[in-house]
């Protein structure tokens, strides 16, 4: 299918259109439709419908044989470090995290920040929230964001029931 041929179907039904591509991916719970607009003009996207991100970011291709693929490339040209993360290393990476957030009983209640200190941790620790099913901001973003837009945190991001910052140092 041409790409005009995708565009007019997107044009003539788009709830269609949405629904079919929303059918490329795994849901735990599919959505019954594409675009909410209960809450107009905030409108949601698939909002009855719940997927792990981290599931079909990752565990998937491992599933289908594409373990031995790339799945992110590392290369920072200030610390001259190039590196090549495969989608099997990546699910082991964050299985082994999950696996510490939740003998710290991280549950999906709560609210968790993040800091970040590198570059290609950020994904990882991203993804392993998703598997966990955690809500999670990152303060650094978040402090840029409000600087910006000139305004306060709200919501469940003022008090953090804990806060995940990696240490560089070991204990």
């Amino acid at each position: 299918m041409a790409y005009k041929d995708i565009y007019k179907a997107s044009l003539a039904d788009p709830e269609a259109f949405w629904m079919n591509a929303a059918a490329a991916i795994d849901w735990d719970r599919p959505p019954t439709r594409a675009l909410s607009a209960e809450n107009a003009p905030l409108y949601q996207w698939f909002a009855d419908g719940m997927l792990n991100g981290c599931w079909n970011a990752v565990d998937r291709h491992v599933e289908a044989g594409h373990g031995d693929r790339t799945a992110i490339i590392y290369d920072s040209p200030v610390t001259d470090t190039k590196r090549q993360i495969t989608f099997t290393e990546l699910k082991a990476q964050t299985a082994r995290l999950g696996g510490a957030l939740a003998a710290r009983r991280f549950q999906a209640q709560g609210n968790y920040r993040g800091v970040l200190r590198d570059r290609s941790g950020p994904v990882r620790r991203v993804l392993t929230f998703a598997r966990r099913r955690l809500r999670f901001s990152n303060p650094r973003a978040r402090i840029q964001h409000n600087l910006a837009a000139r305004r306060r945190p709200r919501g469940n991001d003022r008090e953090p029931r804990c806060r995940f910052c990696p240490s560089r140092h070991r204990r």
